[in-house]
């Protein structure tokens, strides 16, 4: 059948999957500024920077990134057996339960106070984010992945490649379809990063851990809580040390 003419499903629509990448830059900012100076949307970095404390023996660093690792490969896992056996109930989908499952996670999340572990949001949105990847593959027909971006950016140019040397016009438009998801995702991002979040008692905005003088949440230090010591535009400046870790935190979206 011809691809313009097929009846989608609505979990396989454009829009939906611009919606979830969305949520995937939000997800990513928000655990990088306030949950421990990491992102949870995929784990090719965290593989590099847990290679990068073996290398340099820390073995309780190391072992710490197993812990997003595991979260996201549990999600996949879970995610997988669920569907499969959902499709044998004909009234149920899962894209829809998994989206509701979604919204009941991060509404948890937002009664877990400050005072709590970094690790009980990161595992959460570890979990959530791998069972999105791994559920939701195809937009109309196209693949596509709602939690990172480097598919999306690799996806344009070999599109603009072959519309530029071939002039067939599916080509731009599928090319056009991705850079729409690329500023999804950072549409997203901004919205997570423009978020006003502040300290009760000052009045100013919470440490963003990584570019402040504060160590106590650094990415290459198991976070425990967040800071107490709100930060001051041009009172913190970042030593040798916390230059390497806030370069290693963003190395994360690859």
């Amino acid at each position: 059948m011809d691809s313009k003419n097929r009846t989608y499903l609505e979990c396989e629509r454009q829009w939906v999957f611009a919606l979830l990448i969305f949520v995937g830059g939000f997800y990513g900012s928000y655990t990088y500024l306030l949950r421990g100076g990491v992102f949870c949307n995929a784990q090719t970095a965290n593989f590099v920077l847990f290679a990068i404390e073996l290398g340099n023996f820390r073995w309780a660093r190391a072992a710490y990134y197993l812990i997003p690792m595991t979260a996201y490969m549990m999600g996949a896992f879970v995610s997988e057996a669920i569907s499969l056996k959902l499709t044998r109930i004909k009234f149920l989908r899962w894209e829809t339960i998994l989206v509701g499952i979604e919204i009941l996670f991060i509404a948890a999340l937002g009664f877990v106070p400050d005072s709590a572990p970094f690790q009980i949001s990161q595992v959460a949105i570890n979990f959530i984010c791998s069972m999105q990847y791994n559920t939701f593959r195809q937009a109309e027909g196209v693949p596509m992945a709602t939690t990172f971006c480097t598919n999306h950016v690799r996806q344009v140019g070999i599109h603009l490649y072959h519309f530029l040397s071939k002039k067939d016009s599916p080509f731009l438009r599928r090319s056009l379809k991705h850079l729409g998801m690329l500023a999804m995702f950072v549409l997203g991002g901004v919205c997570s990063a423009a978020t006003p979040l502040r300290d009760e008692p000052s009045g100013l905005p919470r440490c963003r851990c990584c570019f402040c003088s504060s160590t106590c949440c650094g990415p290459t230090s198991p976070p425990k809580r967040t800071c107490s010591t709100p930060c001051r535009a041009g009172t913190s400046q970042l030593n040798h040390k916390q230059k390497r870790e806030a370069s290693a935190s963003l190395s994360l979206f690859l």
